[in-house]
C-alpha cells in the first residue's frame, strides 16, 4: 500500500519555480494556489504570530526586543529607506 502525504508550502514567488522543479524530479502532485500577502497583510501576520509568542513566553523581553528590531530594519531595506 502506498502512503502519501500533504505537504503545504509558503515561498516566496522568487522560489516557485525551484519548488517546482523539485516536485517533478519527487514525481509529487502538485496544486499551486497563488496568493501573495500584501506587506500590510505580512506585517498583521508577523504581529499575530510575535502575539501568540508572548503568551507562550517562548522569548525573553529582550528576544522579543531584538525580533522586532530586526523586523523593523528588513522591513526598511526591503523599502529602500
Amino acid at each position: 500500500m502506498k502512503t502519501t502525504m500533504r505537504l503545504v508550502i509558503d515561498v516566496d514567488r522568487q522560489y516557485k519555480k525551484l519548488f517546482m522543479e523539485v516536485a517533478k524530479v519527487a514525481k509529487a502532485k502538485v496544486q499551486v494556489e497563488e496568493h501573495y500577502l500584501t506587506e500590510d497583510e505580512e506585517d498583521k501576520a508577523l504581529f499575530h504570530l510575535m502575539e501568540e509568542g508572548k503568551k507562550e513566553g517562548k522569548l525573553s523581553d529582550a528576544e522579543q526586543t531584538n525580533l522586532r528590531n530586526w523586523l523593523f530594519v528588513e522591513r526598511h531595506k526591503k523599502n529602500g529607506a
